[in-house]
């Protein structure tokens, strides 16, 4: 029985790529790399800030690579099953949602990695800084018994990284009120991640105009062909 209105599919091919399609199809392999490669950056930051164990570095290593693992041998036959225009919209859709969630997990990674080795310089750089932070991180066995446990938490802060720092006063209060020099890091981990922050933000901003620029040379090549033909119909 015959389908009304159906028609034969028609394989199109063209003689050789653009050059926008290459571009593009690196680019893709990259970002595809690139989001394999997030783990080996935040993994030192997982282990740092939250204690984490070698196994469970492991899963979280592991759940990145599950979408390669699921979708890679599946592509084609999805293709093949709904068309490489249904299947490149999507993969649009993904990539744009993708873009929404790396940016800032890129961000974060490059400020945080950036700031850590700024503040580890000065320190090193610095052995009156070194004996502030030593007389600091020595401060909860000289306070009295009930502020102890605020003073462990704020040492712990400081030393958890730049944004544990930056989040522990410089001075606090003393006995007759006076302030009394607390947190050496305080000012240094402000200003490490000022300078870090505005390097990641250039690095997405890099990015998002590389992109904007491929879309550019793209839609531009295109221009000359008409939106609808015989094969877009077929296909």
């Amino acid at each position: 029985m015959a389908i009304i209105g159906s028609r034969p599919r028609v394989a199109v091919h063209t003689s050789s790529l653009t050059v926008a399609t290459i571009v593009a199809t690196a680019l893709a392999a990259c970002v595809g790399q690139v989001g394999l490669a997030i783990p080996a950056v935040l993994n030192g930051l997982f282990q740092q800030d939250l204690g984490t164990t070698s196994s469970q570095l492991t899963w979280i290593s592991d759940a990145f690579l599950v979408p390669v693992t699921l979708l890679e041998l599946t592509w084609g036959v999805l293709g093949d099953l709904f068309g490489r225009k249904r299947l490149l919209i999507g993969t649009t859709s993904q990539l744009r949602d993708f873009g929404f969630t790396l940016g800032p997990a890129v961000i974060g990674a490059v400020a945080l990695s950036q700031a850590a080795g700024q503040i580890q310089g000065k320190i090193a750089a610095s052995p009156a800084l070194q004996r502030a932070l030593a007389t600091f991180e020595h401060a909860p066995a000289h306070v009295p018994a009930g502020q102890r446990a605020s003073v462990e938490a704020a040492v712990n802060a400081v030393k958890s990284g730049p944004l544990g720092a930056n989040g522990v006063p410089t001075t606090v209060p003393g006995p007759k009120g006076t302030p009394v020099p607390f947190n050496p890091l305080k000012d240094i981990a402000f200003h490490a991640l000022g300078q870090a922050y505005s390097l990641g933000y250039l690095i997405c901003g890099v990015a998002a105009l590389a992109a904007a620029l491929l879309a550019a040379t793209a839609l531009h090549g295109l221009a000359h062909r008409p939106l609808v033909s015989e094969e877009s119909l077929a296909d």
